[in-house]
């Protein structure tokens, strides 16, 4: 980066060419669930990683709190996508944590 440019900056500009990085890579990949959110719930509970990632990433606009807390079990036991998908939603907040973004997109 360019001498005078702030360390605010560069993160955006680094998080946001991640972001575009993660959405070109992802293109056609994820595989969109096809049970009702009580089913997905229902497995996730019994242990199924793919069913708590759907669920979360499913449920995220109308429960983030609970969305978030999937994913970050899910990220803790290195599932990569629910990392990338945590990490892009609290970018995209009101308030965006771009520092915690950062960590969880390199995980």
């Amino acid at each position: 980066m360019a001498p005078g440019v702030p360390e605010v900056d560069k993160m955006k500009r680094c998080l946001l060419l991640l972001t575009i990085a993660g959405a070109l890579g992802s293109c056609g990949t994820h595989r969109v669930a096809t049970e009702p959110h009580s089913v997905l719930k229902q497995r996730c509970s019994a242990g199924s990683d793919s069913a708590c990632h759907d669920y979360a990433f499913l449920t995220y606009d109308a429960n983030p709190t609970e969305a978030e807390r999937a994913y970050r079990q899910l990220c803790e036991r290195k599932l990569a996508r629910a990392c990338s998908n945590l990490a892009h939603r609290l970018a995209e907040r009101t308030a965006p944590d771009f520092e915690q973004a950062r960590v969880l997109y390199e995980r």
